[in-house]
């Protein structure tokens, strides 16, 4: 029960992007007053270029949680042969937000990868500056 809850965050073939666009019916009824503006056109382009994000060949591996793990686990493997290991507790928050999603309720909210989504493009440059020589010169 528990793989088939997480399996979303390291299969890479899983793609569940949800946009919010819609009224919700039940907030009207709450009381709330809630209206769009009278910018319909751009909705609906900006509703149809973000449906289509996950289909589009190199930039669907940005929504794609397990994309985000396995790049850490590379990273987490190449330092460990590099003999960095006191780099390795850069990718220690990742992987605690990862355990933190398997044990949660939800599987492949892209919004629970967030944390580890957004910081891998920083501790990616910073594992290849101490890996690669070249770029400690610089």
């Amino acid at each position: 029960a528990t793989l088939n809850n997480t399996y979303g965050y390291f299969y890479p073939k899983v793609y569940d992007w949800y946009l919010y666009y819609k009224l919700n019916e039940k907030l009207p009824e709450a009381g709330f007053n809630y209206h769009y503006n009278s910018l319909d056109t751009g909705r609906l382009v900006l509703t149809g270029y973000g449906a289509s994000w996950p289909y589009i060949p190199i930039l669907k591996l940005s929504v794609n949680c397990a994309f985000y793990f396995w790049c850490y686990l590379f990273m987490l493997v190449v330092l460990i042969i590099e003999k960095k290991k006191q780099y390795i507790i850069l990718l220690l928050l990742a992987f605690s937000v990862v355990l933190m999603n398997m044990a949660g309720p939800a599987n492949t909210y892209f919004r629970y990868c967030l944390p580890y989504a957004m910081t891998l493009p920083l501790i990616l440059g910073l594992v290849m500056k101490e890996i690669n020589p070249k770029f400690r010169q610089k």
